[in-house]
């Protein structure tokens, strides 16, 4: 080597020290950022299993409830169809009497005094 070689070794030397140490502190920061985003993604994939079981959570509910709607509506086309029927054999005659004010009054007796 010459010495002109020999003069800018020291610079190289320092120069390569510097870019490890560089390359380390990046490394590191790489490090704490990825595992501050994989603690973000893991909080997000909670966030949506928990959001994923109150929907079908809501969706049982929303049939049963469906369910439930159902068999009332069948319940109360079921009412009107005895109702109608039962109007209808009872058509041209009363099941009740109605008494008129006067009639009602001749049937009691008379007051004493």
């Amino acid at each position: 080597m010459t010495l002109r070689a020999l003069r800018f070794l020291p610079g190289l030397l320092a120069l390569g020290v510097a870019a490890c140490a560089t390359t380390s502190s990046v490394d590191k920061k790489l490090a704490d950022a990825q595992a501050k985003t994989d603690k973000k993604i893991e909080s997000v994939a909670t966030q949506v299993e928990d959001l994923q079981d109150k929907q079908k959570t809501t969706d049982t509910r929303l049939e049963d409830q469906q369910k439930a709607i159902e068999q009332l509506g069948q319940s109360a086309k079921d009412a009107l169809q005895r109702a109608t029927e039962a109007g209808s054999s009872r058509r041209g005659r009363s099941s009740f009497r109605s008494r008129s004010p006067r009639t009602a009054s001749a049937s009691r007796p008379p007051p004493t005094s």
